[in-house]
Parts: C-alpha cells; sequence; structure tokens
C-alpha cells in the first residue's frame, strides 16, 4: 500500500504520516511546513512549500484570527493546487479537510482511492454551532466562511472514505446526511511515553486548561465558572489556562483578570510540567471535533470534565468514571462537578485511576497507526 499524505501544516497529520512509515506504507509527505520545521525522520518523504501557511500560522500565533483567516483560504487553495500537480503514482492519497478538491479529481482520474480527514465535526454542523456562539457573545464575524463550507462539501462528495477522530464528530455527519457506509472512526493517539502521572509539587486544588483561549473553546464559561461573582472562595485553589489568546477573547480577559493565571503559548515538551501541578482538567468547548489535550491530561492522571462537545464525550471518557461529561454553556455545571472533586479527594484518585486504565486502552500513536492501517487496507478491498 503506497500512500501519500497532504497537510498544510502538521496537526495530527503528522503523527499518521510517521506511523505510515514505520509501516513501510509513506510514498511522499506534502506539507507546508519549512523543511528545517519537519521532523527528522520525515523529511525524506517530505516536500514542502511553506510560503502563506507560515504567514498563516505567523498571524494565528499573534492572535490576528482575521487575518489569518483570510489567509488560511490561499493556504488550502495553493496547496491543493500543488499537490494535484505532483501527485505520484500511489493507491492512496489523504487529504486535510480543505486541501483535496482538485487533488481528489486528479486521483480519480487516474485511479487512486481518496480519503479526507476531518478532525472536527461535518463543516455545516461546525458553522451552526459557532455562528449561534458568536451571536450569543455579541461578536460580529464569520467563524466558518462560506468558501470553506463549498470545499468541504466537494470533498466529502468526492472522497471514498471520510476518517473522523470522535463519536461526536461521526454523529455530525450521519446527521448531515453522509452513509455510514463512508465514514471510518479512529481516535487520535497520545504520546505515552511523554505525558505520564508525576508526583504534584504542591497542595493547591489547580483546575486546568491547556489550548486556544476562543469562543469555540468555550472559554467565556469556562472562565464564568471559576472565576465569576458565583465561585465560592476556596483556600488553596487557583484557574490555570495555558495557550494563546485570540482577540475575540480579550475582553473576557480583562472582565476577570486577576481571578486566574495565565501562561502563554508553551512548547509540547513542556505541557506534562503544567498538567503535573493540576488536579482536575477542565474543557468548555462549543464545538471540538477530539480534543487531544483530553488525552494528554488523563495520560497524565487528571480526571476530566468536558462539555459533550469536545469530541472527548464516549470516546476517550465515560460520565461519572474518568471524570464527568457536561452540557455545552454551562458554567454552572462546570463549576458544580469541579467543587465535588475538590472536596471528594478519593473520588478524585478513583477517577484518576480510570483515566489512566482508559488512555491504556485507547493506546498511543502506534495503536493509532494500526487502526489507520485497517481502514486503508478495508477501502482499498471494498473499493
Amino acid at each position: 500500500m503506497r500512500v501519500v499524505v497532504s497537510a498544510v501544516g502538521r496537526f495530527y497529520m503528522y503523527d499518521l504520516a510517521r506511523e505510515l512509515a514505520r509501516r513501510d506504507h509513506l510514498l511522499r509527505l506534502f506539507t507546508g511546513y519549512p523543511r528545517f520545521r519537519v521532523d527528522p525522520d520525515l523529511r525524506p518523504y517530505a516536500l514542502t512549500r511553506p510560503l502563506f501557511p507560515l504567514i498563516e500560522l505567523t498571524l494565528a500565533r499573534a492572535g490576528l484570527m482575521r487575518l489569518s483567516k483570510l489567509i488560511s483560504r490561499f493556504s488550502v487553495h495553493t496547496q491543493d493546487q500543488w499537490v494535484s500537480r505532483n501527485l505520484p503514482d500511489c493507491d492512496l492519497v489523504i487529504a486535510l479537510a480543505q486541501t483535496g478538491v482538485k487533488t481528489f479529481a486528479v486521483a480519480h482520474q487516474r485511479g487512486i482511492k481518496t480519503v479526507c480527514d476531518r478532525g472536527s465535526a461535518h463543516i455545516v454542523a461546525q458553522r451552526h454551532i459557532l455562528r449561534e456562539e458568536y451571536a450569543l457573545q455579541g461578536v460580529r464575524a464569520d467563524p466558518v466562511p462560506a468558501w470553506a463550507v463549498r470545499r468541504e462539501l466537494a470533498e466529502y462528495a468526492q472522497a471514498d472514505v471520510i476518517t473522523v477522530p470522535s463519536h461526536f464528530a461521526y454523529r455530525t455527519f450521519v446527521e448531515q446526511g453522509i452513509s455510514p457506509a463512508k465514514l471510518a472512526l479512529n481516535p487520535f493517539g497520545v504520546n505515552v511515553s511523554q505525558f505520564q502521572p508525576r508526583s504534584k509539587p504542591d497542595s493547591i486544588f489547580r483546575v486546568i486548561y491547556v489550548g486556544g483561549m476562543s469562543l469555540r473553546k468555550g472559554v467565556p464559561y469556562l472562565l464564568e465558572a471559576f472565576a465569576g461573582p458565583d465561585m465560592p472562595p476556596l483556600p488553596d485553589f487557583e484557574l490555570l489556562l495555558v495557550g494563546g489568546v485570540q482577540e475575540e477573547i480579550r475582553p473576557w480577559f480583562r472582565r476577570y483578570a486577576g481571578r486566574f493565571r495565565h501562561v502563554g503559548q508553551v512548547p509540547q515538551s513542556a505541557l506534562p510540567d503544567y498538567y503535573a501541578t493540576a488536579s482536575v482538567f477542565v474543557i468548555a468547548s462549543v464545538e471540538d471535533g477530539f480534543g487531544l489535550v483530553v488525552a494528554q491530561a488523563m495520560a497524565c492522571g487528571l480526571p476530566v470534565i468536558a462539555t459533550a462537545n469536545t469530541g472527548a464525550a464516549h470516546t476517550l471518557f465515560e460520565d461519572g468514571q474518568e471524570g464527568f461529561i457536561v452540557p455545552i454553556r454551562d458554567p454552572a455545571a462546570l463549576r458544580e462537578q469541579t467543587l465535588r472533586l475538590y472536596h471528594d479527594s478519593d473520588l478524585r484518585h478513583r477517577m484518576s485511576t480510570n483515566a489512566l486504565r482508559r488512555i491504556s486502552q485507547v493506546g498511543g500513536w502506534d495503536q493509532y497507526g494500526a487502526r489507520a492501517q485497517e481502514i486503508f487496507h478495508k477501502a482499498l478491498d471494498r473499493l
């Protein structure tokens, strides 16, 4: 099986490419990263075209999301055109959603099977949820532009297989009329050699969230839950947020200033140190295809409180076992379940043990790669 992978950025696609390479399936990796940023073990397979993706990434890291989203249209379009013109002979091409319209058309003309990899909900469902959220928060912007919807709908129709990482994402595709026969579920892995339990360095009950500070991630609800007026004063309690801040969230940061601690973006290698200081991981996303940070936190032994729309629900953990699943847009539920863990150390310890056990079942990237290999082999046999 000779496979080509196309991804503007690294996301989890480098992990997929690595697992395919380990199994001697990877033929080529087309990436928008500059060559020096490509992992050394993937460089022999990599072709790079970094101009627009680098501009997009730089703007995003600076919190200039509107400009970043404008550039993203050029990033995915040029990636698609580039790959379609240089697609080698192969059995299967996997393109990250939005980068495969022309590539899939060329592939089908040449008898190459196609996989659209979508890491979030169906784009129509995603757009509906996020538009609703922006309206509720009084933010005037289009979170998912029409051109992106058109591209992805074309890809969904063209693709032989659509891979998704969670039951939540899978359900949104079925609800939008995509046949289950066309869908394949493959939860992301976690680097279990990097993310492991460590001794907590202090006695502070620390709620941690790691990820982008955005409306999509439900950060206003997180702040309202633990930094708002309904949060009772508690000894040795802290809310810690780790990640870059988008402009749309800055009004909430100003409103709750002094009631939480914020650390900006940190490298992946530093995340285990932050997880080690925490007592519980809380994520309040209104739409999130998987929430890879949830798996990282669980691998470090943290119970998790997450909304039903994170993708972690039922894919990574069950309500009341490894943590709690709460509705979206419900600060009171986030606070209530967290306070249960604050007051009940036995429950916290039991959920920590369950989280570690569940992650061992979901597995690391090796298991993710094995599932991907099976999905692709079945697709080639069936189609």
